[in-house]
């Protein structure tokens, strides 16, 4: 597998965007250390917030709860790798002797175990990796078995066995998550991946005030007429239309995979799951299952151009029922500013657009952009406009 680096604008010949508006009713979908819901400012202007490492979590959950992607193809990250083989490993071999040999050779190729927190069968740094790597790794222990069981310590383990695994390690191809987010994992050479999506911060089209929500809890065994609280508390939430940003790097994503038939149902799961993922966060005392409202999807072959700026004054529909919609008025704003840019700086090479919405907002001519009144007939001319695309680049 061939390492790739941070390369010029030039390689990154294909690009696909997503901008899309989502809007959430009172909940604490991504809070931060004090348990309040992140935020930023932007724009001058205080912002509800949710993280990009919480989307690409989202992203990455639902290709396994809807089945975007092929099980074998799916990939964990975990600190578990070495208690995951010894489990494989117990099915044929002693339970400890199993643990013993999976520690030793998962330590030999340089991954350190948290040894300070008597937590020896887990590595000190999260290990991102395909899951069928795990029965590979169990299947060399258990081919050397013999050469292994009597390892006390990491330095006697066979060096073939340590090469072995280390190249195993390394292999992230055919691995559509690793392909599309990346890696980074310091202990080992060679095993870093260069992400080919990226994916912005989410933040408000309006400015925001984060709310308290006061609640007490009664005791169901109380006795008669005892109206007192056995607890109370505070919990504070947020109401936001949020602007989600994300861009892919075609070619990228290809030469990661290394698989040319993976490139097109990798690139469907994303388009997918970056729509009908939602964080989970409190979810149980808010259920704000609220689906996207917008999505417009460009596919170019230039440089990537965030929307956000659409925002930078905050979208504002006034109060006291004078009616309004702010997601109405987002999807004008978002429109405005992305014709807007491509009168400013011209259209990007071989730029087509596709959008979808769940209310007529805006229909504005905008040249290139195409209008489909679902997210199936947007992810089906996404496709088509990419498979054009780099059939045009062969």
């Amino acid at each position: 597998m061939k390492t790739t680096t941070t390369t010029n604008d030039t390689a990154h010949a294909l690009w696909l965007e997503l901008h899309i508006l989502q809007n959430f009713s009172p909940s604490n979908l991504n809070r931060d250390d004090t348990g309040a819901p992140k935020d930023a400012v932007f724009g001058g202007f205080r912002r509800a917030r949710i993280s990009s490492q919480c989307q690409k979590r989202g992203v990455r959950t639902d290709f396994d709860e809807h089945g975007f992607l092929v099980a074998d193809t799916l990939s964990v990250r975990t600190k578990l790798v070495a208690g995951e083989v010894a489990k494989i490993l117990a099915k044929d071999h002693n339970p400890e002797e199993s643990l013993n040999v999976a520690c030793r050779s998962i330590e030999s190729v340089g991954l350190k175990l948290d040894s300070k927190n008597k937590k020896t069968d887990q590595t000190m740094c999260l290990v991102f990796l395909p899951a069928r790597h795990l029965r590979t790794i169990a299947g060399v222990c258990h081919e050397h078995w013999k050469e292994v069981v009597g390892a006390k310590a990491a330095s006697e383990v066979p060096k073939a066995v340590t090469e072995r695994i280390a190249k195993i390690i390394m292999d992230a191809s055919r691995a559509p998550e690793i392909a599309l987010f990346g890696r980074m994992i310091a202990e080992g050479k060679g095993w870093n991946m260069e992400a080919s999506a990226q994916v912005a911060h989410s933040i408000s089209t309006h400015a925001i005030e984060t709310e308290c929500d006061f609640f007490t809890a009664l005791d169901d065994l109380a006795p008669k007429g005892d109206h007192a609280s056995a607890h109370m508390d505070t919990a504070q939430f947020v109401s936001a239309c949020y602007y989600r940003y994300s861009a892919l790097s075609v070619p990228l994503l290809a030469s990661n995979l290394g698989d040319e038939s993976l490139v097109e149902p990798t690139i469907r799961a994303m388009i997918e799951a970056s729509v009908r993922a939602r964080p989970t966060g409190k979810q149980a005392g808010s259920a704000a299952h609220n689906p996207a409202s917008y999505v417009l999807a460009v596919v170019h072959g230039g440089q990537p151009y965030s929307l956000a700026n659409a925002f930078v004054r905050p979208i504002h529909v006034g109060g006291g029922g004078g009616g309004g919609d702010l997601i109405g008025e987002s999807i004008r704003a978002l429109d405005g500013y992305f014709k807007s840019v491509n009168v400013m700086h011209g259209k990007r090479h071989g730029q087509n657009a596709i959008a979808c919405a769940d209310r007529d907002a805006t229909r504005d001519a905008i040249e290139g952009l195409t209008w489909v009144p679902s997210v199936n007939e947007l992810l089906n001319g996404v496709l088509g406009l990419i498979a054009a695309a780099r059939k045009g680049e062969q």
